[in-house]
């Protein structure tokens, strides 16, 4: 993982933030749970970023963007976008993706 440009090797139960970036390598996955129930699956040699990440449905402050720009993902939407989908964006380098549905694979090459 990437924080405010350190790489640091993450252990299970660490909490992710906003502008973190997941990488795997080309012998590597990653899973990742969110507060929302979002399920995000990272194949090998793959990089995204969490680049927005609010979750206060008390407050009806909801949204979630992540952007991609190699490798495979699984993503399995979860409370955002069952309550706000307007609210749920997911970008690649040829598009952006808004999260209407619940699941969906994406794939992105070098």
């Amino acid at each position: 993982m990437l924080r405010a440009g350190t790489k640091q090797t993450l252990q299970i139960g660490d909490k992710l933030r906003e502008r973190d970036t997941l990488e795997t390598d080309k012998e590597a996955t990653l899973g990742v749970i969110l507060r929302d129930d979002t399920v995000i699956s990272l194949g090998p040699e793959t990089r995204i970023s969490v680049d927005s990440f609010i979750f206060d449905p008390a407050e009806g402050r909801l949204g979630i963007a992540t952007s991609m720009t190699k490798g495979t993902v699984a993503y399995l939407a979860g409370k955002i976008v069952k309550l706000a989908p307007e609210s749920a964006r997911f970008e690649t380098p040829l598009a952006t993706l808004g999260i209407r549905g619940t699941r969906f694979v994406a794939g992105v090459q070098d």
